[in-house]
């Protein structure tokens, strides 16, 4: 195993552990299932290996036998035969290891060496901005958070990427998720609105969602009721972000939804002993929600990302709203400023 050394510019890496994944593979195709929702075939640092595991990859998605004959014929075809070593190297694979039972020993090696070689790319990127000294600190600051957030995300940078990749990769890892044993926890979070979830299929991840109309038309109080029910019915971790209202607002807003108390009531205190009571009991429901409320003014997105990360295992964020965020640098106009932020 190659030992971490900036100096001479070697780069971590476990020759040994990258083999042995694929010879469980060849031993036993059933660690597929495992390999799939662990990692993919950037995570191997040697060519020949990269181009295997894609060849595996490609014949899992398409439900076929995995071994050496049919990976050296894939192989053939997409003319990476000679890259991986032809079948001889495949034959040695599958003698590597005498059993498959410790693949999950192996991925996690194989992991941790490829994010060893992700964190160096990225502080060699990190060193190169803030040493050109086109960019200003914060931005650089902001570029950083989020390469390092991306890292422990499992979204590593890449460039342009071939369909095929993307499919055998990332779609038919996602469809491996949303139709296996815990399918509830890749699914998009119900908004608690059956028809709004049968056309957006719920709340995805990533997803940026605007609510538009004309003012005082309920756009806060429609946000409200989406954060209630995340929090509450979907058991999901939401924050909301309103740079108009305090959060003293929202939670009176929140509280008086729930009790079915008109809110004007806790305006102006007229409230009778039911009341009360339905006030005590709907306090007492949002004990153990991970519901947040942040009223900072003026608040940028690069500030909204880092108190996110800080909190983390955030399923979903609302901001009231879009027209009162400020950019984090100055824009020529505010067209400019809503692109940047939104972006």
């Amino acid at each position: 195993m190659a030992e971490m050394n900036l100096a001479s510019g070697t780069m971590p890496v476990n020759y040994d552990a990258e083999q042995s994944i694929l010879g469980c593979v060849l031993i036993d195709a059933d660690c597929m299932e495992e390999c799939v929702a662990e990692i993919n075939a950037d995570y191997f640092y040697f060519p020949q290996h990269r181009a295997i595991f894609s060849a595996m990859m490609l014949m899992y998605s398409r439900s076929r036998a995995i071994d050496p004959v049919i990976i050296v014929d894939t192989l053939t075809k997409t003319g990476q035969y000679d890259t991986s070593g032809g079948r001889e190297y495949l034959l040695q694979l599958q003698q590597a290891v005498p059993s498959a039972v410790n693949i999950s020993e192996y991925i996690k090696i194989v992991k941790e060496q490829y994010y060893l070689r992700t964190l160096i790319d990225i502080s060699n990127e990190i060193i190169g901005q803030a040493s050109s000294g086109e960019a200003e600190a914060s931005v650089i600051l902001d570029n950083a958070e989020q390469m390092i957030y991306n890292v422990r995300q499992g979204k590593e940078k890449n460039g342009p990427t071939k369909i095929s990749e993307v499919i055998v990769n990332d779609v038919y890892n996602k469809l491996a998720q949303i139709t296996g044993e815990d399918k509830e926890k890749y699914k998009g979070i119900p908004s608690g609105f059956g028809m709004l979830d049968k056309y957006l299929t719920g709340l995805n991840k990533s997803d940026l969602i605007l609510i538009g109309a004309r003012p005082a038309m309920g756009k806060t109080s429609f946000a409200l009721n989406l954060a209630q029910n995340i929090s509450m019915g979907a058991r999901k971790k939401c924050i909301v972000f309103s740079l108009e209202m305090t959060k003293e607002q929202l939670a009176e807003r929140l509280l008086s939804a729930q009790a079915g108390v008109e809110s004007q009531k806790l305006k102006t205190g007229e409230l009778t002993n039911d009341e009360w009571v339905r006030l005590g009991n709907a306090a007492g429901q949002f004990n153990d929600v991970e519901l947040y409320l942040d009223d900072t003014s003026s608040i940028t997105v690069p500030e909204i990302k880092s108190r996110i990360r800080r909190m983390k295992n955030v399923d979903a964020i609302i901001i009231d709203y879009l027209g009162l965020i400020s950019s984090a640098s100055k824009k020529e106009n505010r067209v400019q400023e809503v692109s940047e932020i939104t972006r």
